[in-house]
């Protein structure tokens, strides 16, 4: 989810990964990865850490998730120095998270019909 707000100069976005857990709980993994480049953000990006837990955490509350269930990868900033902020961010990844999971469950209902 990239997201740029014409005249605000904002600008933010955020790949999000999900998964089954893979052992006995899920898991929030924060990557501070450039979305074109794949590279690690500098450390004038850590700020984006915070803002991506506050998302989640967000996200599990609103939709009622059991977020020891899965696996969640946040990774692949669109992240500029000055027109990235924090608001831009926190919607950016909610967004992609949200979107993740309507993925998920889009494939899961694919999935359960071509098996009955």
């Amino acid at each position: 989810m990239l997201r740029q707000s014409p005249g605000a100069e904002q600008f933010g976005g955020a790949s999000v990964k999900v998964c089954p857990k893979r052992g006995d709980t899920g898991s929030l993994h924060i990557r501070l990865t450039d979305f074109r480049t794949h590279e690690m953000l500098g450390d004038d990006a850590e700020f984006l850490r915070g803002i991506s837990e506050k998302a989640y955490e967000r996200f599990v509350r609103d939709y009622m998730l059991a977020n020891n269930d899965w696996d969640v990868e946040i990774f692949d900033f669109a992240y500029h120095p000055i027109d990235t902020g924090e608001r831009t961010v926190h919607v950016a990844v909610y967004n992609a998270l949200v979107s993740a999971f309507a993925a998920w469950d889009h494939t899961l209902a694919i999935w359960s019909r071509r098996r009955g």
